[in-house]
């Protein structure tokens, strides 16, 4: 969850890039991309690179909050999530690609399916994704010699069996670590039941990661609202009962996405009582000085 860094209108720069309207409304940076690719929004193109005019930006509501709270109900989270996905091949998990490298492969796919006109940049991969800079054009050279994206960072599409992922799960401040194991959930879970049982070490292989890092961000995922775990119990040879794997249970993504809408309303709540609070003791102070 985040909170806006800007609090006037007088802070923001003439033209606003998607990661600063991220960062005015405090949300996700994949949401700030999103939003300057709508039709609705009033988004300049100069060159291959996106802008909002601050005076336009500023007529969408008085105050940044006001603004915040406008976005923040239409987009994204207003529309039924459970109706947007993207596919991503089974193949995928053959390449034993690393959490970072996926996570771009990931990304890279939802917006080929979701017909942005223009091609991501690496400084959309990284506010997105959360990777450091440094590691954008490793990885993507690595997925170019693989095979999975054009030179042009087009994913390469074959006819072919896939699961889904939830546009969604960009829109939810998740590290590339934990996008990267619920994408392995959602491919290994039983469709009727939404429920697998993979271990650490299992999930540590298809991503990359070692079992500290997994269980570090299978807490993250439940933080989210995205899954839920309980333990199992196994039999042995010898009919002593023993600590199985956990057991994940994928929940429905709408869930997550309410969770997270909530936190962001709560949290702009707190922002505004403070900004409140300190209006109230500016003005006592100011009166105080005067009758001193």
């Amino acid at each position: 969850m985040k909170n806006s860094i800007h609090k006037s209108y007088d802070e923001l720069p003439l033209f606003l890039n998607a990661k600063m309207v991220a960062q005015v409304l405090g949300v996700s940076a994949s949401s700030g991309y999103e939003l300057m690719h709508d039709p609705d929004f009033p988004t300049l193109r100069v060159g291959s690179r996106m802008v909002v005019p601050k005076e336009q930006f500023i007529a969408m509501g008085k105050h940044p909050y006001e603004r915040r709270w406008r976005i923040m109900l239409c987009f994204p989270y207003q529309r039924d999530a459970r109706s947007f996905r993207f596919p991503l091949p089974n193949r995928i998990w053959t390449h034993h690609l690393r959490y970072p490298t996926f996570s771009v492969l990931a990304y890279l796919h939802y917006r080929r399916h979701r017909g942005f006109p223009s091609k991501a940049t690496p400084e959309e991969l990284t506010d997105t994704l959360n990777l450091k800079s440094s590691m954008i054009s490793p990885i993507l050279e690595e997925l170019v010699q693989q095979g999975h994206i054009t030179s042009d960072m087009v994913p390469v599409s074959t006819n072919e069996k896939f699961f889904s992922l939830p546009d969604e799960v960009f829109h939810l401040n998740l590290g590339c670590a934990a996008i990267a194991i619920y994408a392995f959930l959602l491919y290994r879970e039983n469709r009727k039941t939404y429920r697998c049982t993979p271990s650490y070490k299992t999930i540590g292989q298809a991503i990359g990661a070692s079992n500290n890092t997994v269980r570090k961000h299978v807490l993250e995922l439940e933080a989210a609202g995205l899954i839920s775990t309980d333990h199992t119990v196994v039999i042995d040879a010898s009919g002593r009962k023993r600590n199985g794997n956990l057991r994940y249970t994928i929940h429905p993504i709408q869930n997550a996405v309410e969770l997270h809408h909530q936190r962001q309303l709560a949290a702009l709540d707190a922002a505004v009582e403070q900004q409140r609070v300190k209006k109230r003791l500016a003005a006592s102070a100011r009166k105080r000085g005067r009758a001193g």
